[in-house]
């Protein structure tokens, strides 16, 4: 017994490390997600790991354990070398995610949501997941997801460890969590960290870091060309200085820089910078390896370009290899001049691998030809990989050829559930529900078992609700469990509401836990048959996505008509223990007719033990009859220490009795730091009697950049002394 505790106690700690972990997690994911099509929210998660694949290629952080939590993701490594690394990656995604995602989705930046990310060490235990894969369990990730929610949007917190191990390469500010609005403050954290906002790169340093090329390539994304460029120059003169200390015989040493150099290289984008590298290389008597050609060639604009530095590469004896005639085959102008490549490649006894095969597939004029690489594959004893196949599939030009692809996937033991996952995405191309039946036919004759993923295409593509329900019954026989897009697609296929709710009831028998997709669907089937809050009401007795429920409500109660409708379904929420939000609150004040009753809607709210924020003491005093009240109101919210916004102040000097007192507002918001806008401007030109006045503060609404709308201008026409002068 003593002696299993420690062969397991030993294997522990051979297993234990410390970890840097990066949590980024997207704010209001879910709310984001209810306002997509379901079309759209799949494009947008298919997309989550487009944007951020390529950065964690360029910032060698492939090898690190990467998890999608399903508002974001972790990444995590043991390496203390990567801390910089993750840094960057967080700056990237910080200042770029926005706006790659919305390039990659269609989707308006303003519609993407903000990222909050944190980077925390912690002591971890490496461990193996049923399918092999590795994992890490411990301090790290808690750590890091737990500060992430201090951080405001697109901010990056980190702690002090990692503080320590990147402050010579990025500008650190110190923060004091609780001094931060209780918005900011994390419901649990488990110890006191001392935390840091991760701040600019610093550019002078990075010609001493040790992995220059990470940040270059930050600064490139970011679109700081200049900065990038300074940087190159920085890193090219310390190598150059460093080459310049050694004396000939310590070659490792030669070859350690060149190394640099040629990662700086592949860093950037821009060629003509590449080629200033390659000047540096030579400046300071070092001699480009192939590695260097091969970045050049790639790297090179046009196709003739990348055969000139063949060409040198040839006349400096440098041999070039796999890479090399990859990537011109890759360039190459067309399929003829790519045969010419791999000719040549032979030549030069250069054997090609599984990349050359799939590039020369790609670029293949038609199936046939397609296969013949295929085959020459098998007599080169190169193994072809699902990337392979896939494109076979793509250039298959029927069913048969399709078909026979998937018989060599087989006899080439590709793994069964990557064969599996090829067919499901045939039956999802297909036509029609007939064509796509026709493929799982193929499935049981090839001996090829579907999954839960061929069924769901299949009930999706059914022409009718009776054909759905008997590829449900097919797949139950096949003992094949239903998941929760089965049961979406049954609610949305469901002819009314009542049917639909069935299916809800069935999911929760089965111990299918229902999504936002689900109760999306489920509400719109609700709202076509009048029973918009019956659905809410369902979804909140199940405790089912509550967050969904306040929302929808919230809509639901704003698109009422009147007061006293919307009073009806606050009584018809509380009866069925319904617990209002601040938002509901907000909303059934500002319908109020008097402001006896939005003053009653706010003790409700109190004796609720619910937290009034901006908008409500907003409301409270755009509603006040007086100003004298409304300046009360605001000296209640400062109390409270709740942040008055534009909207705070605009309806201030709205309310102001006269200029002067307008102008004292202006100035408080000011030194809060809240620029005024047209609002603020109309409000005080209102306020003014005296015609040259008010253009006097037009002319300085121009100066700070803002445009003036049709209530400026009917207010100047108003003010105007004369017919004449308003008609200018």
């Amino acid at each position: 017994m003593e002696e299993d505790y420690q062969s397991e106690h030993t294997e522990i700690r051979s297993n234990e490390n410390l970890v840097f972990c990066l949590s980024i997690d997207l704010i209001g994911s879910t709310t984001a997600g209810l306002e997509l099509i379901t079309q759209k929210l799949d494009k947008f998660n298919i997309s989550l790991v487009n944007q951020i694949k390529p950065h964690l290629e360029k910032l060698d952080l492939t090898d690190a354990v990467i998890k999608f939590t399903g508002d974001g993701w972790l990444v995590m490594t043991e390496e203390p070398k990567k801390a910089p690394s993750l840094c960057c990656l967080a700056t990237i995604m910080a200042n770029r995610f926005q706006k790659e995602m919305s390039k990659k989705t269609g989707i308006t930046i303003s519609k993407i949501p903000s990222i909050r990310l944190a980077i925390c060490l912690g002591r971890d235990i490496s461990v193996q997941l049923p399918d092999g894969r590795k994992d890490w369990v411990g301090d790290s990730a808690r750590r890091a997801t737990r500060v992430s929610g201090c951080c405001y949007p697109n901010e990056i917190i980190i702690d002090e460890p990692v503080r320590y191990s990147i402050f010579r390469d990025f500008d650190i500010k110190p923060i004091d969590i609780k001094q931060r609005p209780v918005e900011y403050q994390p419901n649990k954290m488990e110890e006191n960290l001392t935390l840091s906002v991760l701040g600019k790169l610093k550019i002078e340093e990075i010609g001493d870091s040790e992995t220059p090329e990470y940040f270059v390539y930050t600064l490139n994304v970011l679109g700081n060309k200049e900065d990038a460029t300074t940087a190159i120059k920085k890193v090219s003169e310390n190598l150059e200085n460093k080459v310049s200390k050694l004396n000939n015989t310590e070659d490792e040493a030669f070859q350690r820089i060149l190394r640099s150099w040629n990662r700086l290289m592949a860093s950037i984008s821009d060629y003509s910078i590449a080629l200033d590298i390659l000047k540096s290389i030579r400046n300071a008597g070092l001699s480009p390896d192939v590695i260097t050609f091969n970045t050049l060639i790639n790297k090179a604009p046009d196709y003739e370009e990348a055969i000139d530095w063949l060409d040198m590469m040839q006349k400096n004896d440098i041999k070039p290899d796999v890479i090399t005639f990859n990537t011109l085959i890759n360039k190459a102008s067309d399929y003829e001049e790519a045969i010419d490549w791999l000719d040549m490649m032979q030549k030069n006894d250069i054997k090609p691998d599984v990349i050359t095969f799939n590039t020369l597939i790609k670029k293949a004029s038609d199936y046939e030809e397609a296969i013949d690489w295929l085959d020459m594959m098998q007599k080169n004893d190169i193994k072809p990989d699902v990337i392979t196949f896939n494109m076979l599939f793509k250039k298959a030009p029927d069913y048969e050829k399709a078909i026979a692809c998937i018989v060599r996937l087989q006899k080439e033991s590709i793994e069964p559930s990557i064969i599996t996952y090829m067919l499901n995405n045939f039956i999802k191309k297909a036509p029609n529900h007939k064509t796509a039946k026709e493929w799982l036919d193929i499935f049981w004759k090839e001996d090829i078992q579907p999954n839960v993923m061929t069924f769901n295409t299949l009930i999706n593509k059914a022409s009718d609700y009776e054909e759905a329900i008997d590829w449900l019954d097919m797949m139950q026989k096949e003992s094949i469990q239903p998941d929760v897009v089965t049961f979406n697609t049954l609610v949305r296929l469901a002819s009314n509401y009542e049917i639909a709710e069935a299916w809800l009831d069935q999911m929760i028998i089965e111990n299918i836990q229902p999504n936002v997709v689900t109760c999306k669907t489920l509400f719109k089937k609700a709202r076509y048959h009048d029973k918009d809050l019956t659905c809410l009401v369902k979804l909140q007795k199940e405790n089912i996505q509550p967050f969904f429920v306040t929302f929808m409500l919230n809509k639901l109660i704003t698109k009422l008509p009147d007061y006293e409708a919307a009073k009806d379904c606050f009584d018809v929420m509380q009866k069925e223990g319904i617990k209002p939000n601040v938002n509901i609150y907000n909303l059934l004040m500002r319908m109020a007719l008097y402001f006896e009753t939005v003053e009653v809607w706010f003790e409700a709210m109190q004796k609720e033990s619910i937290q009034p924020d901006v908008i409500i003491y907003n409301t409270l005093i755009y509603r006040t009859p007086n100003y004298e009240k409304a300046v009360e109101w605001y000296q209640s919210m400062q109390k409270e220490n709740i942040k008055p916004n534009i909207a705070t102040y605009n309806t201030l000097i709205f309310k102001a009795p006269d200029y002067e007192t307008a102008t004292t507002w202006l100035e408080s918001m000011q030194k809060e730091n809240i620029n005024p806008n047209v609002r603020t401007y109309n409000s005080l030109i209102k306020k003014f009697v005296d015609y040259e006045n008010c253009i006097d503060l037009l002319s300085k609404m121009k100066t700070e950049n803002i445009k003036p709308n049709i209530a400026t201008y009917n207010t100047l026409i108003f003010n105007a002394p004369d017919y004449e002068t308003a008609t200018i």
